[in-house]
C-alpha cells in the first residue's frame, strides 16, 4: 500500500478532509495535495513525520520499513533520539540532490550504525566518569 493510500484510509476512518488534515498537522495544503494525488511519491521526511504524529502513527507506518533494531542497552530516549537524528532531511541530500530510495536506505543504515556507536561510547565514558567520581568521594 502506498503512502497516499494509507493517508486516504486514515482520513476516511476519522472522517477528516484534506483541508483539515493540512491545517491541523501543519503540513502545507499544496504539499499534502501533491502527496495525496501521487505527484509526490517520496514525501519529505519532515512532512511525513507531521502527518504520522497527527494520526498517532510511527513514521515507519507510512514508509513501510520494519521497526529499527536497537541494541539491548538502548533506552526509549535513545530510540527517540535516533528517530529525531534520522528525520533530519539535510542528511539525506548531497549538494542539493536528493538520494535515490536505495541510496537513502543505505545512508540511513550507515547513520544508524554511527549513532549507536557514538551513543555506546558516550554511555561508557559517562559510566567511567561516575565510577571515578564515586571512588574519589569515598
Amino acid at each position: 500500500m502506498e503512502i497516499a493510500e494509507k493517508i486516504h484510509n486514515l482520513m476516511a476512518e476519522r472522517g477528516i478532509t484534506k483541508y483539515r488534515l493540512a491545517k491541523e498537522s501543519k503540513v502545507p495544503y499544496t504539499t499534502l495535495t501533491k502527496i495525496l494525488d501521487g505527484t509526490t511519491k517520496n514525501p519529505q521526511v519532515d512532512s511525513l513525520k507531521l502527518i504520522a504524529d497527527y494520526f498517532g502513527k510511527p513514521l515507519d507506518y507510512f514508509t513501510g520499513k520494519e521497526e529499527r533494531q536497537s541494541p539491548e542497552w538502548a533506552t526509549a530516549k535513545d530510540k527517540r533520539d535516533l528517530e529525531k537524528y534520522l528525520a533530519d532531511p539535510s542528511g539525506l541530500y548531497y549538494k542539493g540532490h536528493e538520494f535515490s530510495e536505495a541510496d537513502r536506505a543505505k545512508l540511513i543504515g550507515v547513520m544508524e550504525a554511527m549513532f549507536w556507536e557514538a551513543r555506546k561510547q558516550n554511555k561508557e565514558a559517562y559510566k567511567k566518569s561516575r565510577e571515578k567520581k564515586t571512588k574519589t568521594d569515598q
